[in-house]
């Protein structure tokens, strides 16, 4: 694997957590390496993050839209 890096390398660049980095890696099927306890991935796969903005959907539970609680 070329330009092999650890994943908290490119978490701490992009600044996302590495449990986003590990389902991007699950989703697009990348290769993952682990070397001594250390997971590494190929830094050019990961180069779209740096001009995608919030590309990770959030979770967090919805506040409902203000035209629907206006119209109660």
């Amino acid at each position: 694997m070329r330009n092999a890096v650890p994943l908290v390398t490119i978490a701490n660049t992009y600044n996302v957590s590495i449990q986003e980095l590990l389902c991007l890696v699950a989703a697009l099927k990348l290769d993952l390496v682990h070397l001594a306890n250390t997971p590494f991935v190929c830094a050019t796969d990961f180069e779209f993050l740096s001009t995608a903005d919030e590309i990770f959907l959030n979770t967090s539970p919805a506040e409902p839209a203000p035209e629907l609680s206006q119209a109660a």
